[in-house]
């Protein structure tokens, strides 16, 4: 396997956190050319992408619309060959100054390396945070058991 995976994984997010802070880094060069990157949910940053190219000219632009500053803290990992698994702690401020994850609640990350660099990431954020802090929805909790149509007839 060559590198670390636990320290490739820990070199991205710190570069990440740079990045997020407005600092240069540059966490691609740790991307294999074609990753792939899922996003979990129903967000609009929810989705699969594709290598670096739709990473860099999709998710990132996308993200950056809604995002004016942050932090990328790795909490824990745990690591076997060439996976990682991590907790992270993801805070951002909105370009409108909300504040996602302002608990500072950790976020799952799975990451998957190939010939020392990165080739999957799996991210699991709190989708509701992101509708409701960085793209200003209105959080709904779900209605009170409706009526069966057995129920209703009684």
């Amino acid at each position: 396997m060559g590198k670390n995976a636990r320290d490739v994984v820990a070199a991205f997010v710190s570069r990440v956190d740079a990045v997020l802070r407005g600092q240069p880094a540059n966490p691609y060069e740790l991307l294999c050319t074609n990753v792939v990157v899922v996003v979990i949910g129903t967000t609009p940053l929810s989705g699969v992408y594709f290598g670096q190219e739709e990473v860099r000219k999709i998710l990132v632009p996308t993200a950056a619309l809604r995002i004016k500053s942050g932090e990328a803290i790795l909490l824990d990992s745990i690591a076997e060959g060439d996976r990682v698994g991590v907790f992270l702690k993801i805070t951002a401020t909105s370009r409108i100054g909300k504040v996602y994850n302002a608990a500072g609640d950790p976020a799952g990350c799975y990451f998957k390396l190939k010939d020392g660099k990165i080739s999957e990431i799996r991210f699991y954020p709190d989708t509701t945070q992101i509708e409701t802090q960085l793209y200003g929805r209105v959080f709904v909790p779900n209605s009170p058991r409706a009526a069966q149509p057995t129920e209703a007839r009684s």
